[in-house]
């Protein structure tokens, strides 16, 4: 079929303006909903508040992302704000912005070129992938590797600014998340090197690209077979979790078709690629493999290190041989690449909304009674909250959520809570100042 040049090339700059337009929709919804409090985020905030200085993390692996999400409140409330409502979005506002930002930021640097739609597509891979828990270190620390990436690879010249973030974002990925921090040197070394604007020409340079990649993906398969936390490994390997969680295959497929639309070489096959890609467009679309648990996420994360790696690779290996289109893109790839992350958008926006109610419902409920109260006042009457119950938080939630020193904590279920990080009647921290 035939299709005029500037129609195609008016319709790629329409969906490369959407992108933008879906994730700032996304945020502000995410915002809006108090994403950032799902978790443990709603103690961190707690403890935040009741001793006004930064909460370390048990992982010092983590030490610099989780000062960075801190620090606005931390600065805040040494100003003397105490507006417990103000906090709330603060904190949980820093929580979903930071990550979604570096890698809005990685997208915009790659907005000239094909490398736009490959970034897009591995963005869906890794951020959607952990569905509801896509908040935190997790997502900031492969937004920020995302960025680092775009900024080694990309054909434009780095400006005066793009050099000092690259140059900054290596040094912060040293202690951002466990997985960066072994290759956070090397990107270091890489950022230096790139610095020589002549260097992205050169043979070695891109060999070293490749080997990043290559390593990293091996340290993400490493993290697999020797995790922290065994049950990691026991939930990555249990088959039954990709039948609840399929989008760690599926988004791979995905990204692996999108490229595949992209390469030249592969203009014969491209009806039958077209095909398998619009299958996963519109499964996505339809929400068929959404993981029903927001907990599957842990089983996912040592699959996705390595996934998000080998992507890297691939993209790495695609541009140094030339093997995509430079810059125009053909309008199969573009479409459906854009079609996957706007169906991933529209359900992502359905997951704030839920919790919204979620959290409205705890609101009125905690606002509404006194005293200790259990959980089943909130279990047996909201249709989301076993799924996005977090089972030892809800008293720390409780101090988040109520309006006044007098209004109840709702206390943690009887059955089934690994660990207390906060017993209500001996360990209640007093908020009183900020309500």
């Amino acid at each position: 079929m035939f299709v005029s040049r500037s129609l195609l090339k008016s319709t790629e700059l329409f969906l490369k303006a959407a992108v933008p337009v879906l994730l700032a929709l996304v945020l502000i919804l995410q915002i809006a909903s108090l994403r950032g409090l799902f978790a443990d985020n709603a103690f961190r905030l707690v403890r935040l508040l009741q001793s006004q200085a930064y909460v370390p993390n048990p992982e010092k692996t983590r030490f610099f992302c989780t000062l960075i999400f801190q620090l606005p409140a931390l600065i805040t409330v040494r100003l003397g704000v105490t507006d417990l409502a103000f906090f709330r979005y603060l904190f949980a506002g820093t929580f979903v912005a930071l990550p979604l930002g570096v890698w809005a930021l990685a997208l915009w640097k790659a907005r000239r070129e094909t490398l736009f739609w490959l970034m897009l597509s591995l963005f869906c891979f890794v951020y959607f992938t952990t569905e509801f828990f896509n908040a935190g270190e997790y997502n900031w620390a492969y937004g920020l590797s995302g960025l680092q990436f775009v900024w080694l690879i990309r054909k434009a010249p780095l400006s005066a600014t793009d050099r000092m973030g690259l140059l900054t974002t290596a040094f912060l990925s040293i202690l951002s998340y466990a997985s960066t921090m072994f290759f956070g040197p090397l990107f270091v070394a890489l950022a230096a090197l790139r610095l020589k604007e002549s260097a992205k020409n050169e043979r070695g340079f891109w060999i070293a690209v490749i080997v990043l990649s290559a390593a990293a993906a091996l340290v993400g398969l490493w993290g697999f077979v020797f995790p922290g936390d065994p049950s990691n490994k026991a939930q990555a390997l249990k088959i039954s979790n990709f039948f609840e969680n399929p989008q760690i295959a599926l988004l791979g497929a995905a990204f692996l078709l999108s490229a595949a639309l992209l390469m030249p070489y592969l203009r014969s096959a491209r009806p039958a690629l077209v095909f398998c890609a619009l299958l996963i467009a519109l499964a996505a679309a339809a929400g068929l493999f959404r993981p029903l648990n927001p907990n599957l996420i842990y089983g996912a994360r040592v699959w996705v290190c390595a996934g998000f790696w080998t992507g890297c690779l691939f993209i790495a290996i695609l541009l140094r041989r030339r093997a995509v289109y430079a810059s125009f893109a053909p309008w199969q790839g573009i479409v459906l690449t854009f079609l996957l992350f706007a169906a991933l958008c529209a359900w992502d926006i359905k997951d704030s909304l839920d919790y919204a109610r979620y959290i409205e419902r705890f609101t009125t409920i905690v606002n509404a009674n006194t005293g200790f109260i259990t959980n089943d006042l909130l279990v047996d009457t909201d249709p989301y909250a076993l799924r996005f119950e977090w089972i030892w938080c809800y008293p720390a939630m409780s101090l988040v959520l109520r309006k006044n020193a007098q209004a109840a904590i709702m206390l943690n279920s009887a059955y089934g809570v690994p660990k207390q990080m906060m017993d209500p009647y001996t360990d209640l921290p007093d908020l009183g100042r900020y309500y």
